[in-house]
């Protein structure tokens, strides 16, 4: 957790490019844990921090 909340707010937020879309792929995944809770247990929060980092 203290990964996730120290790393998120120092990642750059472009106007366009690839990464936008991968911030709106990340809202998703967020959308899916509301209505799906059991897909917390297969997408670890280290998978999600690899994949906003790589992007």
């Amino acid at each position: 957790r203290g990964i996730v909340n120290g790393a998120a707010p120092e990642l750059p937020v472009p106007t366009g490019g690839p990464a936008v879309g991968a911030r709106e792929q990340a809202l998703a995944v967020s959308r899916n844990y509301l209505s799906q809770p059991r897909l917390s247990y297969t997408i670890s929060p280290i998978s999600f921090v690899t994949f906003v980092t790589s992007a």
